[in-house]
């Protein structure tokens, strides 16, 4: 099988529901990555995250693409 690659535009590290994990956004893919373990990298299902990502102060994740900012 070929490796899988993406190249992250945005990270975090996540306090919330993926405590201690670091989260990054992919522009090709517009999908959130978790990094989970070493040489382990997760997609999480979450879509509009080409830009960037940020946890609040409200723990929820805010994700963006060119043209929202999304709340999950």
């Amino acid at each position: 099988s070929s490796p899988f690659f993406v190249a992250p535009t945005g990270v975090t590290w996540s306090t919330n529901e993926y405590a201690g994990h670091f989260l990054f956004c992919a522009f090709s893919t517009q999908h959130l990555y978790e990094y989970a373990s070493q040489n382990s990298v997760v997609d999480t299902g979450v879509g509009g995250c080409q830009l960037d990502v940020k946890e609040g102060p409200d723990k929820a994740l805010y994700t963006s693409d060119t043209t929202t900012i999304y709340r999950h």
